[in-house]
């Protein structure tokens, strides 16, 4: 799966005559870049030599048990991983695209829950939320692909990269317990 392909249902979507095309556009992107953002994570763990085809069940367990993963611990823990932060593989778009980020994961969290937000969002305000995401996906796949060699869009991303990914290591990793302990210290919320 490519950046491009990920994004073609949302194109979709967005140019369909359908009546809430907008906001199932916009939601759909922001799952769409939680989940690289989660994949980006899984993809750096899995880089530990410690780990191997044997160990993908328990560390998908590992994550699934934790009910308090999200998008921005997701970044916290690549950051604490990995000695290229998210925002080095975003590039100069961080700045601007990050409190957009935030802002969008917001809106989310209101259409997820029914609830109205205050600013009343109109169907030219959400498509400038998902184009912001659409740039953010893409600078920071170009970004991790050129710096771990994976995208965060490939269906799997338990899977070994080059070896010297782990040379990048701030912290490491090596057993399902160690990595419960790294997840429950640099990604879930207090």
């Amino acid at each position: 799966m490519t950046f491009e392909a990920e994004f073609a249902v949302v194109d979709v979507i967005t140019q369909s005559a359908l009546p809430t095309h907008s906001v199932d556009a916009f939601a759909l992107s922001v799952i769409k870049m939680e989940r690289q953002m989660r994949k980006l994570f899984t993809y750096l763990i899995y880089q530990s030599g410690a780990f191997g085809p044997q160990d993908i069940e328990p560390l998908k367990a590992v994550l699934g048990a934790n009910h308090r993963a999200y998008f921005e611990g997701f970044e916290r823990g690549i950051n604490s991983l990995y000695s290229t932060s998210v925002e080095d593989m975003v590039g100069a778009e961080y700045v601007e695209l990050r409190p957009v980020i935030d802002d969008a994961i917001d809106v989310r969290n209101k259409v997820f829950h029914g609830q109205l937000t205050a600013r009343c969002l109109q169907q030219e305000d959400l498509g400038v939320l998902s184009a912001a995401i659409r740039r953010w996906c893409f600078s920071l796949a170009r970004g991790a692909d050129a710096e771990i060699g994976y995208d965060g869009f490939g269906r799997n991303s338990f899977r070994k990269g080059s070896v010297e990914i782990a040379d990048g290591f701030l912290t490491q990793v090596r057993t399902p317990e160690e990595y419960r302990t790294f997840v429950r210290r640099h990604v879930a919320r207090p």
